[in-house]
């Protein structure tokens, strides 16, 4: 379409009107006016913000009307997507478009840069020369206008087919429309904007300070998310580490696998003085050749067993496809939180398989180790709770979730 008002006020000169109390008049100096031949009343639509016909806007210091408003619907793979655009007119006839689409607000203006038609091979994504700068495609496809309301001061219709085509230009946003029925080409620059920001361009202080509530809390939000999320993965890398971390070794003893009875190998006694305290209990073998072992490590005292860790060993090789390789599995660990100081005795037992191997077992038990678990807590909880806050202060992530899960 061509956006180029015409029919100026007879009075001031003015081609912003508005259509109020059944009557078209001019928006700057109040003078009756007879209405535009594409003049459309209103209230085929309803509105989604606290915008209204007549409402003027400070934009760069200068003042704009709001003479009308336009609904656009796209049809994209089975999916139904609106979004509204109000025309803002100033006294000497310059435009700027208002856009707001699920929930985003952009403003723009013509732009004179464009080529005369539009790049070749456009796709979401792809890259393109725009004024002799690289542009990307951000979104494209086919719309049509479905509801209009105001005194739009140019020939526009319900049903008119559009391609569009949005880009971004070094922080810019471009776009542009083709009117399919005319040929018509329009270029537009613009930016987004806040609500709050929106809301204070027209004066709308009360709901400006609202909306710049709610914009501040969901930064909160997405901040707070943030930092837990931040906070957790330190946990959770903690919680990593300090399960390798070694403690001071109090016992230890390495025997051959053949050593090994039906009753078990019993070995000790060995001190153990720090109650209250972490203990890890270690158990391994070394020199394992294509060939697996069970074992397994039972701390004992006076009473009876107390704690216990076991492992089948293994050692394999091959090749295939990818050429040699070589895996093996030959240690395993347990904490336990020693109850009270004394002597304590360990007992190794093994398979009858690998009693009969020559197969080194050891075991080592050490004494203040780093417990992670409240790490791993506070990581594996933090995690998602991040999540859910930055989710929950993005509306368009909260959006694209809710649709994702009803999809599904």
């Amino acid at each position: 379409m061509n956006r180029s008002p015409e029919h100026p006020c007879p009075s001031c000169g003015a081609f912003a009107r508005i259509f109020k109390n059944g009557q078209s008049q001019c928006a700057y100096c109040g003078t009756a006016l007879a209405p535009l031949p594409f003049t459309h009343a209103g209230g085929t639509f309803p509105y989604v913000s606290p915008l209204r016909i007549g409402m003027t806007a400070t934009i760069s210091g200068k003042k704009f009307v709001a003479v009308g408003r336009l609904l656009f619907e796209q049809y994209d793979e089975g999916e139904t997507y609106n979004w509204e655009e109000w025309v803002l007119l100033s006294q000497d006839g310059f435009a700027r478009y208002l856009e707001l689409d699920e929930g985003k607000w952009t403003l723009t203006e013509a732009w004179p840069g464009g080529p005369d038609e539009l790049p070749e091979g456009l796709s979401t994504g792809s890259s393109v020369n725009l004024g002799g700068q690289r542009a990307s495609v951000t979104d494209m496809g086919v719309c049509k206008i479905t509801g209009l309301e105001g005194e739009i001061p140019w020939p526009v219709a319900v049903g008119t087919p559009l391609t569009f085509a949005d880009f971004t230009q070094d922080g810019q946003l471009l776009s542009a429309e083709l009117d399919q029925s005319e040929g018509e080409l329009e270029w537009f620059s613009g930016r987004r904007m806040q609500p709050s920001e929106v809301l204070t361009m027209f004066g709308l202080q009360k709901e400006a300070a609202a909306e710049g509530g709610k914009e501040n809390a969901k930064s909160d939000r997405r901040s707070f998310g943030c930092f837990t999320m931040i906070l957790s993965l330190v946990a959770l890398c903690g919680w990593g580490v300090g399960c390798n971390q070694h403690g001071k070794t109090v016992a230890q003893q390495t025997v051959n696998a053949s050593e090994i009875d039906g009753e078990g190998l019993r070995l000790g006694p060995f001190p153990l003085t720090a109650a209250g305290k972490v203990h890890r209990l270690r158990l391994g073998t070394s020199g394992l050749t294509e060939t697996s072992i069970f074992t397994q490590a039972i701390v004992e005292d006076a009473e009876g067993p107390v704690f216990d860790t076991d492992g089948e060993f293994w050692d394999e090789s091959g090749v295939d496809d990818d050429g040699s390789w070589h895996e093996s599995d030959t240690s395993s660990q347990s904490d336990f939180k020693l109850a009270k100081a004394g002597n304590y005795f360990v007992r190794l037992t093994a398979d009858p398989e690998t009693a009969a191997s020559n197969a080194p077992v050891s075991f080592a038990i050490e004494e203040g180790v780093m417990h992670p678990t409240p790490l791993a807590i506070f990581g594996w909880i933090g995690l998602p709770l991040g999540f859910v806050f930055m989710v929950a202060g993005s509306s368009q992530t909260t959006k694209a979730v809710m649709e994702g899960l009803a999809d599904d």
